[in-house]
């Protein structure tokens, strides 16, 4: 919960925590609000496309209307957007010094950060210690764009008319 709130205070899209409740010694549950689309859920459909196209149009309606916009985006638009605000969010998250630490496929969320109870701050000023005490969050970013950019694109291109998939092959 505290890494969800300072996400958030510092303009960063993520999960919120809305109650805990402790159960015993080293159990609870929490609940969360936010929008939990994540990576997984294209690949849950994958096999049903019309039903995969009418989820990434419900994307894309409320990513429009995000941005005021009175018309859905393209399926070009959907992509683009979606991969500059990963960029963006994972830029931030290196400049704050926060790596997640547990970027599976099904903790890559779509609109926000997911599942940030994994997530932990690093020293980013003295990379030699980077190296020494897990090399994964260096390279954490890249492979997670490099993940996200793949798969949002194969999905995007696969429920794609002829004439959108023109326009994403550019």
């Amino acid at each position: 919960a505290i890494v969800a709130a300072m996400l958030e205070a510092n303009g960063l899209r993520a999960e919120r925590f809305v109650a805990a409740q402790v159960l015993g010694p080293h159990v609870g549950r929490t609940v969360r609000a936010g929008d939990f689309e994540r990576l997984a859920h294209l690949n849950e459909l994958r096999d049903r496309p019309a039903e995969l196209r009418a989820f990434l149009d419900r994307l894309g309606h409320k990513l429009a209307l995000e941005l005021g916009r009175s018309s859905q985006l393209s399926m070009d638009g959907i992509y683009r957007l979606l991969m500059t605000r990963k960029a963006s969010d994972l830029a931030d998250l290196f400049w704050m010094g926060i790596a997640h630490g547990a970027t599976t496929y099904d903790n890559i969320g779509l609109l926000q950060h997911l599942d940030v109870s994994n997530m932990a701050s690093y020293d980013r000023l003295h990379t030699s210690n980077l190296h020494e005490l897990a090399p994964g969050l260096v390279v954490e970013p890249g492979r997670v764009m490099e993940l996200f950019s793949s798969e949002l694109y194969r999905f995007t291109y696969e429920v794609s008319s002829p004439a959108e998939r023109k326009v994403l092959s550019k």
